[in-house]
């Protein structure tokens, strides 16, 4: 199992790169999704169903079909799970919202392939390597608003991000990824905020501006 998940994960890599160097993306910068896909042909729709995650629907004309009930960085990691789909030229799939223990259970290498697509294709090791260095921040002393700045940089989600780094890029060391995990993004909002809130805003800084679009109505703070 584990053999055939390093496999699994090193083809999803080689595809993210390829699928970026179509694209004439750089490794070094994070990507809006969305334009992306629609470059690739593919038409993407919002819907408000709560206990969806995504569909991909491969026709003629495919189509990715995301719940706008879902949080928006969850949003734009769906889509470059269906997208996966697309690339890998699986066939029309639903995926519903699912909790993580309970997806854990059981194991689809067709669904592990994906999410490691959409990870390695949002967050390339480069990419968030840069991020932290231009900052001079380090991932393995990095704080938890720090975590949040990068991650809203590649319009993830806090603990995708610490995930993705600790088992995919390997780049954080397990006891400070569970360090920083005991931290909740609501603590954070209201450590920079000085308020409550359940919505979502990114961490705006001055070393480099946000190239990517999740929607119109997002709060930002800039340091």
């Amino acid at each position: 199992m584990i053999h055939q998940r390093k496999q699994l994960a090193q083809q999803a890599l080689f595809k993210a790169l390829q699928v970026r160097k179509e694209g004439h993306l750089e490794l070094s910068d994070p990507i809006c999704i969305y334009d992306l896909v629609e470059q690739f042909g593919v038409e993407i729709r919002f819907v408000s169903i709560p206990s969806m995650e995504g569909v991909y629907l491969k026709s003629s004309r495919p189509i990715i079909i995301l719940s706008s009930e879902r949080p928006q960085v969850r949003q734009v990691y769906n889509c470059g799970h269906e997208f996966g789909h697309h690339v890998f030229n699986h066939g029309s799939r639903i995926d519903e919202f699912v909790e993580k223990k309970e997806m854990d259970r059981v194991f689809n290498p067709e669904e592990f392939l994906v999410e490691c697509f959409s990870g390695f294709l949002l967050m390339p090791k480069m990419a968030v390597q840069n991020a932290f260095q231009v900052r001079n921040w380090a991932p393995n002393s990095a704080t938890p608003v720090q975590i949040y700045t990068i991650a809203g940089l590649f319009g993830v989600g806090y603990s995708t991000l610490i995930t993705h780094m600790q088992y995919s890029l390997r780049i954080l060391n397990p006891s400070h990824a569970q360090k920083l995990n005991k931290i909740h993004p609501k603590q954070i909002k209201r450590e920079l905020l000085g308020e409550t809130t359940n919505s979502f805003f990114l961490v705006v800084d001055r070393i480099r501006s946000v190239n990517y679009t999740l929607t119109n109505s997002r709060r930002r703070i800039i340091f």
